[in-house]
């Protein structure tokens, strides 16, 4: 079910009532999020477990700017069938209108390797990203970092110099733009990583039809099952050629590739956090690449004016 058969498809091939394989799952589920040797997750907190995390992100960035960097962060809204008012008095706070339909606001952080260091299942479909970043653990986690660390982000959650966040506007001066690109080089990770597990797992390439109370436990088990098979050096599902050549398109991932419309990051539209001024970790990064001339090269700038 996981891999995304149906329920019916299951209890037909081993010959088992529906109301079996479901008892099957939970069971499955709880195994995998009690089971530490199964994709734990982990985020640095020491001054080593920083170093040894940010020097993979250094190695990534351009000219090792980004040193200090641990993980990246984002949201990611997951489709499920509506919650009943029996198991929610307040149905309508997991509608998304931007997704049109019901589901929940997962917020997670991954290491330079698409690892999921933290995640949160906690917060309804129509809460922005900051509210389900802050309502988590993963905010406290962000904040006790040591000095000269941090988690990059997107414009949807505020700037601090554990959290940082591109410049916002358009036409901005080459210095900030080219801080702006070198932050997306690494952040695009987290949608990366998103994108590998969207198309590992069938079961959310259509909106989630299990009990409300499990929804969180069996997202939080997807996870973890990601990051066992990142340890394992697991490659992520192709589709067989002959499933190409059906013409029934699904959500198909590889590790260069970003998401789905479906499956884009959350973004509800409400207000975003202010973000005005600057912090001295992202003052600084932008001198270094001014400094060194060190600008968004010429063929993404071409590209960009033709989109």
């Amino acid at each position: 079910m996981l891999a995304g058969a149906s329920y019916l498809d299951v209890a037909v091939l081993f010959g088992i009532a529906k109301e079996t394989v479901f008892h099957v799952l939970w069971e499955v589920v709880d195994a995998i999020n009690n089971t530490p040797e199964v994709g734990a997750f982990f985020f640095p907190q020491t001054r080593d477990d920083c170093a040894r995390q940010a020097k993979e992100w250094e190695a990534k960035s351009t000219g090792g700017v980004f040193s200090g960097c641990v993980a990246a962060g984002d949201g990611l809204f997951v489709k499920t069938i509506a919650p009943s008012p029996v198991d929610t008095p307040n149905v309508l706070s997991y509608f998304s209108g931007n997704k049109s339909g019901y589901g929940l606001n997962i917020q997670a952080t991954c290491d330079a390797n698409y690892r999921f260091c933290s995640m949160s299942a906690i917060s309804a479909g129509a809460t922005n990203d900051w509210t389900a970043w802050n309502r988590s653990s993963l905010s406290d986690s962000v904040a006790r970092l040591p000095p000269g660390y941090y988690v990059l982000g997107d414009a949807a959650y505020p700037l601090s110099d554990h959290l940082l966040t591109p410049y916002p506007g358009k036409l901005l001066p080459r210095d900030e733009d080219s801080f702006n690109f070198h932050l997306s080089q690494l952040r695009v990770k987290i949608e990366q990583a998103y994108g590998i597990l969207v198309g590992q797992w069938g079961i959310l390439w259509r909106p989630l039809r299990v009990q409300f109370a499990g929804r969180s436990a069996l997202i939080t088990a997807l996870f973890r099952l990601h990051n066992y098979l990142r340890d394992e050096q697991v490659k992520p599902v192709h589709m067989s050629e002959e499933d190409t050549e059906t013409g029934r398109d699904r959500p198909h991932l590889t590790e260069n590739d970003t998401l789905p419309e479906d499956f884009q990051t959350t973004d509800t539209g409400v207000p975003k956090p202010t973000r005005s001024g600057d912090v001295p970790t992202r003052l600084a990064l932008r001198m270094l690449l001014d400094n060194r001339r060190q600008y968004r090269p010429l063929y993404n700038l071409q590209r960009n004016e033709a989109l």
